[in-house]
């Protein structure tokens, strides 16, 4: 969600479309848990009248150095090297996932904020996990297709912004940040 190259990212563009006051605090390479500690810190400490958030793949497992500085190890194959037992990623991916998605939506009810979620990048792709969690997260008026991810649809429409980098393309984020509209507009006007 931060700008690459000339890319302008799709909640900048969002922002400009709803003639809204913009404050970008996304990280580029951090993850979920980063996300939700920010986004708390930053309410607590600001005034919003709309958040958006774009989740980050559970794989990056995100600790700090010092004060505000956040890094993400990319744990990937490491996982199972680390494990003796036999491991479902997909539902553990799920679940590192899900608490956050969960307690981030309650913190901003709470705070009466409105917001929109979508998935950045991959968060699982098991669409058999049978829990209240899932349940909940995919009834969830204010997620954008939770089975689905900005970076699939790069991938299926290969609208990155060159063959060495994979970031979505400006006609992507634009495309999102369409739909991020038609899900405001539907959820809140």
């Amino acid at each position: 969600m931060c700008r690459r190259s000339e890319v302008i990212p799709q909640c900048e563009i969002l922002a400009q479309k709803l003639d809204a006051e913009f404050d970008n605090r996304s990280k580029s390479g951090n993850g979920n848990a980063h996300i939700l500690y920010n986004t708390i810190e930053a309410v607590l400490e600001n005034t919003y009248d709309l958040v958006i958030i774009g989740w980050s793949n559970p794989l990056r497992w995100d600790y700090v150095t010092a004060p505000n500085k956040w890094f993400s190890i990319k744990l990937g194959d490491t996982i199972a090297e680390k494990i003796s037992k036999p491991i479902n990623i997909e539902e553990t991916l799920f679940r590192h996932w899900a608490g956050k998605v969960i307690g981030l939506k309650s913190f901003l009810e709470s705070k009466n904020i409105k917001f929109i979620m979508f998935n950045s990048l991959e968060c699982y792709s098991n669409n058999n996990i049978n829990s209240y969690s899932y349940k909940d997260i995919h009834e969830m008026k204010n997620f954008y297709l939770p089975k689905y991810s900005q970076i699939e649809d790069v991938r299926k429409k290969q609208q990155w912004i060159s063959v060495d980098d994979h970031h979505p393309n400006q006609e992507n984020h634009s495309f999102y940040a369409e739909e991020l509209y038609k899900k405001f507009e539907e959820i809140y006007r």
